[in-house]
């Protein structure tokens, strides 16, 4: 059950919060604010991608652990 929840998170927080951070920076245009939207959309794309990876390799390791 855990992999299901990791596979409906996964694009969520690795690709849709970026996008909306994208989004953001091209409505208030060119400056300061766009770049700070985009250095966070950046930041949640690599964040998102390093923490699914981290909950699925734990969520592994128990169930490893588990069986023994």
């Amino acid at each position: 059950a855990p992999y299901l929840r990791l596979h409906a998170l996964s694009p969520a927080s690795s690709l849709g919060a970026p996008l909306i951070s994208l989004a953001l920076a091209v409505e208030t245009g060119p400056g300061r604010g766009a770049a700070k939207l985009l250095v966070i959309g950046a930041l949640l794309a690599v964040g998102g991608t390093v923490t699914t990876m981290a909950i699925g390799r734990t969520t592994l390791r128990r169930e490893e652990a588990d069986r023994t």
